[in-house]
């Protein structure tokens, strides 16, 4: 509604999103930053780590397993999306993503009390990096 009405000029979301709220409707640019994926995650850290190694072990391979199929079948869905997208008539832009990642290198410290980062950073070839080690807190290891 605040596109169409002109009261904001812009969303973030993932291309699948544009396409099923149908915010191609009244938007008339992507820019592809590829900054974010949102792997599934659940909080079931209790049961995970109550399982005997070997089965934790079966558990994050499949997990691992599952995340490459599910980024191959995002990557697929993207491109049809895009081929959608330009049919409609929206510009599809591809900025210079390497610039955007140093830029904030050199002003970071200002970014989190820690220093870092804060969010989940995607990069070209698919693989998904968090500024923190281990496991997340709250998501526990399937987040990792």
């Amino acid at each position: 509604m605040a596109l169409q009405q002109g009261v904001a000029e812009g969303q973030e979301n993932a291309l699948g999103t544009i396409d099923s709220k149908k915010y191609y409707e009244v938007q008339k640019f992507v820019m592809l930053t590829g900054h974010i994926t949102s792997p599934r995650s659940s909080d079931q850290r209790q049961v995970f780590e109550s399982l005997p190694e070997n089965y934790r072990n079966i558990v994050l391979d499949a997990v691992k397993e599952a995340r490459a199929l599910n980024n191959k079948l995002q990557l697929e869905a993207d491109e049809r999306a895009k081929e959608k997208f330009t049919k409609l008539g929206m510009k599809i832009i591809e900025p210079d993503v390497e610039a955007f990642r140093r830029t904030p290198r050199s002003s970071c410290r200002s970014c989190t009390p820690l220093g870092r980062p804060a969010a989940v950073r995607a990069h070209p070839g698919g693989e998904v990096t968090r500024p923190r080690r281990g496991p997340h807190p709250r998501r526990g290891v399937w987040a990792s």
